[in-house]
């Protein structure tokens, strides 16, 4: 629901997502890759991880997602 509505409202950061609903197994990527880049790791020891399977994905979940694309854009900006 945060995402639809990123993306209806063109709130800051709606590009990313190409005018798409990310699929579960998109978020589910995102939310690892959040975890290996040290983003609430402990939710990992927590879950035994959620790629690929049928585990709710909450909020701080969504969250991580939220931080690793800040630390991704701002990395990114910096090269410029």
């Amino acid at each position: 629901m945060m995402i639809s509505y990123i993306i209806e409202t063109k709130s800051k950061g709606h590009e990313h997502f190409s005018g798409t609903i990310p699929s579960i197994f998109q978020i589910q990527e995102w939310i690892e890759e959040a975890w290996d880049s040290g983003i609430n790791s402990q939710a990992r020891l927590e879950t035994g991880g959620i790629k690929g399977t049928r585990k709710y994905i909450g909020t701080p979940e969504v969250c991580e997602k939220c931080l690793l694309n800040r630390h991704l854009i701002q990395n990114l900006t910096k090269d410029r």
